[in-house]
């Protein structure tokens, strides 16, 4: 089985996945708390929560928004030598999110 790059749309499509997170997380805040976020965040007129800031607090094995430093584990490992041998990965940082994606109950 070839593994060889079938076009270079594709190999561009693969590069921004693996580089795209690396390089500018601000872009792909995900669960994030940052200022993007913030309207998700933020109390209803009501009192009461977003509707999707309660999912993510129900849902996210972690129960709550990542805090921004919280990338900061990840990106030393990307940036060091124990990450050598990781390739062909996205490494997702969502406080489990994908944990809990795909398997609601029916």
């Amino acid at each position: 089985m070839s593994t060889a790059v079938s076009s270079p749309i594709s190999a561009s499509s693969r590069s921004k996945i693996s580089l795209t997170p690396r390089t500018s997380p601000s872009q792909r805040s995900g669960y994030i708390a940052t200022p993007q976020t913030a309207p998700l965040r933020e109390r209803q007129p009501d009192g009461s929560r977003h509707p999707f800031d309660s999912f993510i607090c129900a849902k996210t094995p972690a129960g709550r928004w990542l805090d921004p430093s919280e990338l900061g584990g990840p990106a030393v490992f990307l940036a060091s030598h124990a990450s050598d041998a990781v390739n062909g990965h996205v490494l997702y940082v969502d406080g489990g999110i994908l944990a809990y994606i795909g398997k609601q109950p029916k």
